[in-house]
Formats: structure tokens, sequence, C-alpha cells
């Protein structure tokens, strides 16, 4: 484990829940020591979606497509940053998400009702923002 990961994890978890118990912190020091993340391994993904998006954007200033045409390979893009086309990256991929998933939950269990609350209103808080920004749009 790297001080960042654990960093992380505090800084996530007392954003969205607010002040943290000792019992708190030693859960998320513990699971960030045991997390499968790799760094390295994430950093070689983000740079091969990266060169992908890249690639794109780079025929783009070769041959400007129409909206529908760009949509299209926007929209194949954006798929790809999502699911690698690797089989075997794919389901590492997945395996952390379940990961991250289930110490989601677990931590989400420790949490007090008064965390809780707090952790509603930050997500209300995201979801105006989203709305407003939405509505600037049309």
């Amino acid at each position: 484990m790297n001080d960042y990961h654990l960093i992380t994890h505090h800084y996530v978890a007392s954003n969205a829940y607010g002040k943290l118990s000792p019992e708190q912190i030693r859960w998320l020091t513990q699971s960030a020591s045991q997390s499968i993340f790799d760094a390295k391994q994430s950093f070689e993904w983000r740079k091969l979606r990266q060169g992908r998006m890249i690639a794109l954007l780079n025929t783009w200033s070769e041959q400007t497509p129409d909206f529908d045409q760009a949509q299209i390979q926007m929209g194949s893009t954006i798929q790809l940053w999502r699911q690698m086309p690797d089989p075997a990256i794919r389901a590492e991929q997945d395996r952390l998400v379940r990961y991250n998933c289930q110490a989601i939950a677990e931590f989400h269990n420790l949490t007090t009702p008064t965390q809780r609350a707090h952790a509603l209103k930050v997500l209300k808080g995201y979801e105006a923002d989203v709305r407003e920004l939405i509505a600037e749009k049309k």
C-alpha cells in the first residue's frame, strides 16, 4: 500500500460521510493495505485509453466528420474507454470493480445515521449541480 492510496480512501470517505471515527479510519487503513488496485497497471490502461482518444481526435484534425459521424465515432470511443477489448484486461477491471463495490458497501455499513444523512446531502448537492449544468445547455 502506498500513502497516496490511503490518503485517497480517507479523503473520499470523509468528504462523503463527514468526520470519521477511529474505528472507521482503522478500517480504511486495513482496506487500503489489502486493496487489489495496481497503480502502475491502472496508469498503463489510462495511457492506452488516452492514446485511442488522441488517435480519434487526430483523425478529426485531418478530416472533420459531420455531426452524425462524429457522434458515432465518439460513442465507439467512449465504449472502448469504459470496456477494454482485451478479455484479460476486462476481467481484471471487472474484478477490481467488484472488489471496490464490496469495500464501499462494507464501509457504508460502518457509518452512523448522521454520517449517512451527510452523504445523502452531499449526493443531493451533486445532483443539483448536474441538473443546473443540464439546464444551462438547453
